[in-house]
């Protein structure tokens, strides 16, 4: 049930922002609850609140490392599991 509710917000989410790309302009900004909730078309090259804008290659080295270590400290564990 968990992966169903996992897939589901996923692709509500993906439509959203597929919804905002198409409709709003960089910028603009429509208000649902005037003051208080505001629909924004932003963009951000970084992470967490743009930090590290225009660093792709440090994302994208940082992510290919973290995915082997992980890769390989699991396969270790599931050969020392085996002896």
């Amino acid at each position: 049930m968990y992966y169903v509710i996992a897939l589901i917000v996923l692709v509500i989410d993906q439509l959203w922002k597929s919804a905002i790309i198409k409709w709003l302009e960089i910028g603009q900004s429509i208000p649902l609850w005037e003051g208080v909730f505001h629909i924004a078309s932003l963009r951000n090259s970084g992470a967490a609140f743009g930090i590290l804008q225009g660093q792709r290659w440090f994302f994208i080295i940082a992510g290919h490392s973290i995915e082997m270590r992980l890769t390989f400290s699991h396969k270790a564990t599931q050969e020392s599991s085996l002896i």
